[in-house]
């Protein structure tokens, strides 16, 4: 990930490790002052844990899956499944039928 190759600022390379479902991926992030890290991880959709200095990013499909889960939290498992049911829905799966995640 670089930055505007007309940007005078002086230039920092970050490694970031970023990650997503089914991998963490570490990716070098070429930074400057006028256009920081997250702003190139925001448009790579990565969320930055720092808004200067950022180590680690999420994918924001994770982050999405996280905060469905917490909105329906209960001390069982229908939670879970509703939470990965509407997940999946938002993502363009569909499943067949009602309730073939609590089987």
């Amino acid at each position: 990930m670089s930055t505007n190759s007309t940007c005078m600022c002086d230039r920092q390379c970050l490694s970031v490790t970023c990650i997503f479902f089914d991998r963490l991926d570490d990716v070098q992030v070429d930074c400057c002052k006028c256009t920081p890290a997250p702003v190139h991880l925001i448009n790579h959709r990565l969320f930055a844990c720092s808004p200067i200095t950022a180590s680690v990013a999420v994918d924001l499909r994770v982050l999405e899956l996280v905060k469905n889960l917490f909105a329906r939290l209960t001390p069982n498992t229908t939670a879970w499944c509703d939470t990965l049911e509407s997940f999946l829905d938002g993502q363009g799966y569909k499943l067949q039928g009602q309730g073939n995640l609590r089987r």
